[in-house]
């Protein structure tokens, strides 16, 4: 059973677009609403694709990101509460957290196919050049 799981959460992590499709699935089963499926869905996978860029950049550069991701969403939500506060002088905690982790979704789905992108290439070209 272990290996099981062991095996489950490898998929999840190297293809999180996998996840993001099979969450729909089982979310859209229990909501009847479109879009709200589509946005439960990519809030659940928020945490696995910031996951699989930090394992992205570990295997690339061979160092832990960690912290700077960490830093760079603190740095994300600062700049959304400063955007909301200009906008309207009532701000929503709820709201900030929820744009900080849909604008944290969108770069960090470019961030895992830029990764994918590069990582694949630089193999390809250090195999290729060096063998």
């Amino acid at each position: 059973m272990d290996g099981f799981i062991g095996w489950v959460i490898s998929i999840t992590l190297t293809v999180p677009i996998i996840s993001l499709m099979i969450l729909y699935i089982i979310i859209r089963i229990f909501v009847d609403s479109k879009e709200k499926s589509i946005l439960l869905a990519v809030d659940l996978s928020t945490i696995i694709f910031i996951i699989s860029v930090h394992f992205h950049l570990m295997t690339i550069f061979e160092q832990s990101f960690l912290p700077f991701i960490l830093l760079f969403l603190l740095c994300l939500l600062l700049i959304v509460f400063s955007l909301e506060h200009r906008k309207s002088n009532v701000t929503s905690v709820k709201k900030i957290t929820r744009t900080t982790w849909r604008i944290s979704f969108l770069l960090f789905v470019t961030g895992y196919f830029i990764l994918t992108v590069y990582g694949m290439t630089a193999e390809i070209v250090k195999n290729t050049l060096f063998l």
